[in-house]
């Protein structure tokens, strides 16, 4: 058995890729996909699953280039 503090669990889960044309149509271009991006941050921020100082760090992982 452990004795002492504990550290954080690691993060669990898994991910499956949407198709092309899925994404296309979730997403036509890259502002699109930014105004939804931000608009999950901020809505995480909102509900209390993010910190809003964390708000910047969170739109870094946005990667609005990664949309053709």
């Amino acid at each position: 058995m452990r004795s002492g503090p504990v550290g954080a669990l690691p993060l669990l889960g898994s991910a499956k890729p949407l198709p092309a044309d899925r994404l296309a149509a979730l997403y036509p271009d890259r502002a699109s996909y930014q105004q939804r991006y931000d608009a999950a941050v901020a809505s995480a921020v909102k509900a209390g699953y993010a910190l809003a100082e964390d708000r910047d760090a969170l739109a870094g992982f946005a990667e609005p280039e990664k949309i053709e």
